[in-house]
């Protein structure tokens, strides 16, 4: 795979992708990288850029295959939610499969406020493009062809300033509640199982505030 390393505070990142995307031989693009890195914006700017070309998008997201909590691996500290163990890995790569073969697919909604999966499903038919944004998308797909791989190479303590942003607004969790979390639960999986995916991409995202 090619290294691209680019800024996604510059004006130009979102153009430089676009026109990369644009080539017809790829067909799938893949998301990954740590918590409240951006992957979850940068996956809506590049569905509005395909719809507006009038190239249709289908849009999975690896956060509906959550676990519901209470089936969530626990570590001493707290709820180890960003490790593989606490998705159903393996219904996501099955979904993904009959996508690929039959051309649409039923696929879980989760609830976040409840950590809950909801009892209804979300019917997706294949489109031209199709986006698959999550923590883990990259070592779970690299072996899709016609794929780019994206890694969002955000600084850490970006992640967790947005983190903490994040929790409060929406669910008033106390700050040094999310930093204990963070650091205990989050971390340990980020360093295992995150991370080593930022040597399988095809282009680093990063932001200009690293300095490297």
């Amino acid at each position: 795979m090619t290294s691209l390393r680019i800024e996604r505070e510059k004006e130009a990142t979102i153009g430089f992708l676009k026109e990369r995307l644009n080539r017809p031989d790829y067909s799938y693009i893949f998301i990954a990288g740590p918590t409240c890195s951006g992957k979850t914006t940068l996956s809506y700017l590049l569905e509005q850029f395909f719809w507006e070309k009038n190239i249709s998008v289908t849009v999975i997201r690896e956060d509906d295959y959550f676990k519901n909590i209470e089936n969530i691996p626990r570590g001493p500290r707290g709820f180890l939610t960003d490790c593989t163990d606490a998705f159903h890995i393996e219904e996501l790569k099955r979904d993904f499969k009959n996508y690929l073969e039959n051309g649409k697919a039923a696929l879980p909604m989760y609830d976040v406020a409840t950590n809950k999966r909801l009892p209804s499903k979300q019917y997706v038919l294949k489109n031209d493009v199709t986006i698959v944004e999550g923590l883990h998308v990259i070592s779970l797909f690299s072996e899709i062809k016609n794929s780019i791989f994206i890694y969002a190479d955000t600084s850490i303590d970006i992640c967790l300033k947005r983190r903490i942003n994040r929790d409060y607004l929406k669910f008033r969790i106390p700050e040094q509640r999310i930093i204990q979390h963070f650091n205990e639960c989050i971390m340990p999986s980020y360093e295992k199982e995150i991370l080593p995916q930022r040597n399988m991409h095809d282009v680093i995202l990063y932001d200009s505030a690293r300095g490297d």
